[in-house]
């Protein structure tokens, strides 16, 4: 499956157009025909990897295994976490992370004290 093919499959399945992922990788739509080409720079394959969760491997055509070795064993709300986090801003990254160490703190400091959860 030629690469355009594949990014345009990951659009549909995230709800958004070719032309608004290219508008978002490279700030213009103007290398929307180099992609549809199968010409993408790797940084903006990189991004695109990223953006999807997908390794640069599966969108070169090099597996069908779209998923990233180091995402085996989560779940895929997990990793609709890791997506939603990458996402982010880094203040919202580093927002979301106090919030969550936050949570851990507390429930450790509750099962300490032996209240019920």
């Amino acid at each position: 499956m030629p690469i355009c093919e594949r990014i345009e499959n990951l659009c549909v399945n995230e709800g958004i157009s070719i032309t608004q992922l290219c508008e978002e990788v490279t700030g213009s739509r103007g290398n929307l025909s180099t992609w549809r080409k199968g010409n993408v720079r790797n940084d903006y394959l990189i991004k695109i990897a990223k953006r999807f969760n997908v390794s640069t491997d599966y969108l070169l055509g090099e597996t069908d295994k779209p998923l990233p070795i180091a995402s085996e064993g989560l779940t895929s709300e997990e990793i609709e976490y890791i997506k939603l986090y990458r996402q982010a801003s880094p203040e919202m990254q580093v927002a979301a992370l106090a919030m969550l160490e936050a949570a851990e703190k507390a429930r450790l400091t509750r099962d300490a004290s032996g209240e019920d959860k």
